[in-house]
């Protein structure tokens, strides 16, 4: 029996991309996705995939028109959403072809589509369309932390992990969740930018992340010393099921005090006490080095992701991306 597949892709963005799901992960989130579009000029739209006539996967997707084509692609710098399980009964590879027949009805520039980390990736194929593949270091909150605390290995040994925690609690450093302007500003400036020199990297904008507290899920965890200086923290983005670290920022001194260590055990204390599942610590560039097993060490472990790449666009290339498309990822660099 041939298989009834059929995909249905509405750029009518409206109320009806979103249902109760939509608050589980970060970036399905509506006030989420709405800042992005709002800072970035982009537009959603909605993938559907049916099997049988019945949804199989559900996808909200980034989309803006350039010069007359329109370039679709899954999140950038800020993350990705992709397609999510329904059934799940029939891999997203197996949907490329109608998907490409499709986009072929538009002036389609390219097309950048991940899947979410808790899909079964073990069920795609890499011989359609450009599949790149990212890994991010995600965290069990029920595997990492019990009623006593941290309750990973080496949080229960004697370990660089271990002895880190003890010396920055030695040291009285306070943790604490803020969302005012005035704190954001102090440690953009203070500890975000200095860390990002520190390691030749691109900063975040700072009134992105300010519209994402007043107007999403973001906030920001700081450590203070006994002065209220604040000497290091996270930018995090929070949902139904995951803890988002969607930025840590501490420099390098304060680092050597401990300061990250015990910023990350109240972060993952904070996962437990608000239910959330999971503690994502995105993807690292490069993807081996010290900065992988440090995220390691705290409990983290690999989902890997596909994400599957058309470029129908003979003019494409890295420029054309970085004037139109600050921050988003519409193809690879590497397949360019």
């Amino acid at each position: 029996m041939s298989l009834k597949l059929r995909v249905l892709i509405d750029y009518d963005e409206g109320d009806h991309f979103f249902n109760d799901s939509s608050n589980d992960y970060p970036f399905t989130n509506r006030s989420n996705l709405k800042e992005l579009c709002n800072f970035y000029k982009l537009n959603l739209l909605k993938i559907e995939l049916f099997s049988d006539g019945e949804l199989d996967w559900n996808g909200i997707f980034f989309y803006k028109k350039v010069k007359g084509k329109v370039y679709i692609f899954s999140g950038g710098r800020f993350g990705f959403g992709g397609f999510f399980p329904k059934k799940d009964e029939h891999p997203v590879s197996s949907y490329l072809n109608l998907i490409e027949i499709e986009l072929n009805k538009i002036e389609i520039g390219s097309c950048s589509l991940s899947l979410s980390f808790l899909s079964d990736h073990s069920k795609e194929s890499d011989e359609v369309w450009q599949t790149s593949s990212v890994s991010y270091l995600i965290a069990n909150t029920n595997e990492s932390v019990d009623d006593n605390g941290l309750c990973f290995r080496k949080a229960k040994i004697r370990s660089n992990l271990s002895r880190n925690l003890k010396k920055a609690k030695e040291k009285g450093f306070i943790c604490k969740e803020v969302m005012d302007n005035e704190s954001l500003k102090l440690w953009h400036a203070n500890c975000h930018l200095p860390r990002i020199n520190e390691l030749n990297g691109k900063s975040w904008d700072i009134e992105l992340l300010s519209k994402f507290i007043d107007n999403g899920t973001a906030s920001l965890v700081c450590v203070f010393d006994h002065e209220e200086n604040i000497l290091g923290g996270c930018y995090i983005i929070k949902s139904k099921l995951v803890l988002e670290f969607f930025m840590m920022s501490t420099k390098r001194e304060n680092q050597i005090l401990g300061v990250n260590s015990v910023l990350i055990e109240f972060l993952y204390l904070m996962a437990k006490r608000e239910n959330m599942s999971l503690i994502n610590w995105q993807a690292s560039n490069p993807p081996q080095g010290p900065l992988v097993r440090f995220k390691k060490e705290w409990n983290a472990k690999d989902y890997s992701f596909n994400i599957y790449n058309k470029n129908f666009n003979d003019n494409l290339d890295k420029k054309f991306i970085e004037t139109y498309f600050k921050d988003c990822y519409i193809f690879p660099f590497s397949q360019l």
